[in-house]
């Protein structure tokens, strides 16, 4: 090893090896290792043996470059000991070089005494015993908070086997005790959608993310329950993913109050279409009569302008007939002959015609805007 990489380098003179070694041996607990001025290892203690993981026959003899290279690998190893490396140079009474010897001193600092450390262990098992305290408090209340919650919340496995729940899915199913539930799969609780709920817990394992779907379930005293569902994976201590979390809030009366909305408005339509196509035979039939009744009064009114054309001849006719006091004449009534004077019967007649053609188109504009 380098001078540099030692923290200190002392000389020892006029000590012959053969007194220096043994005690360096037998007497230190630290890592000792003794090498020629050629560089190469001539003997190390028990200490160096179990540090390097060598036997004295791998390395005796050998070059110490070797065994620098493992103390540089150790001294940057997380798990070796931290050592404080010292090179001391060998000096022969004739004041020359014959060797050296390279400690490595532990740095760790001393275990505490029996006391101590029973003391330090009483404390670590105190402080342990309230953490473990604490957490079943924790425990506790994370179960009442869970067990009030006024929704279903469960947990499965992978293949849909109910691991836990709370107290209201079993209360909400009709059943007596989480007993009833846990160790049970869906095909066993509700066949009839099992197959459903276990492909929607396959979509949250394999996406490995939270789902909102709504879901059925027919219970046992044959009533269907609807639920707004999120699912989301459920993770072992390894982030590994065992199962699902699922939190069911029912909607059933509102399902109901939907249906029975769509049903309303379903009849509202057909009704609204029923008084359309009412509306429209109405219709067909009016312009039918109003078709029947125009045909004669148009008939009527062409006779009434003939009648209108004629009228005056007709007047003098019947004034010359009175003037010659004619026979035909004579067997009118003089009221009938007043009214054929006065234009009456035909103004009667046109303003009937006229009135019922009014009525008519009256009618027609009532029904279009009706």
């Amino acid at each position: 090893m380098n001078s540099t990489d030692m923290k200190s380098n002392k000389n020892i003179s006029n000590v012959p090896m053969d007194i220096l070694l043994p005690i360096l041996l037998l007497h230190s607990s630290d890592i000792i290792i003794i090498i020629s001025k050629e560089n190469t290892v001539i003997e190390f203690n028990p200490q160096a043996e179990i540090y390097f993981s060598l036997k004295k026959t791998e390395i005796k003899g050998k070059n110490f470059s070797f065994l620098d290279k493992k103390i540089q690998d150790n001294q940057t190893h997380p798990t070796k000991r931290q050592l404080e490396w010292i090179s001391i140079n060998l000096i022969s009474a004739e004041n020359e070089f014959f060797g050296s010897v390279v400690i490595g001193k532990n740095t760790t600092p001393p275990l505490p005494s029996l006391d101590n450390q029973n003391a330090i262990l009483d404390s670590h098992l105190d402080h342990l015993a309230q953490e473990n305290k604490q957490l079943e408090k924790e425990n506790i209340l994370l179960k009442e908070i869970i067990s009030s919650i006024p929704d279903s919340i469960y947990w499965k496995n992978k293949e849909g086997v109910y691991l836990g729940c709370n107290d209201f899915l079993v209360k909400l199913v009709g059943l007596n005790s989480k007993d009833d539930i846990i160790g049970k799969s869906d095909s066993q609780l509700w066949p009839n959608q099992a197959a459903t709920l276990l492909d929607n817990d396959q979509q949250v394992i394999q996406h490995k993310d939270t789902v909102q779907i709504e879901e059925q379930v027919d219970l046992t005293d044959r009533t269907r329950r609807y639920f707004t569902v999120h699912k989301t994976p459920l993770y072992d201590e390894n982030k590994t993913i065992i199962g699902i979390v699922g939190n069911s809030i029912e909607i059933t009366e509102l399902k109901k109050t939907q249906i029975n909305f769509k049903i309303a408005k379903e009849a509202a339509e057909a009704a609204s279409h029923a008084e359309e196509e009412m509306r429209k035979t109405v219709m067909v039939l009016v312009g039918n009569i109003v078709h029947d009744l125009r045909t004669p009064l148009a008939t009527i009114r062409i006779i009434t302008s003939v009648l209108s054309t004629i009228m005056p001849k007709l007047l003098e006719i019947v004034d010359e007939a009175l003037t010659l006091d004619s026979s035909k004449v004579s067997l009118l009534s003089k009221k009938e002959i007043n009214s054929i004077k006065s234009n009456t019967l035909l103004n009667s007649l046109h303003g009937s015609v006229e009135m019922m053609n009014d009525f008519i188109n009256t009618t027609l504009t009532e029904l279009t805007n009706a």
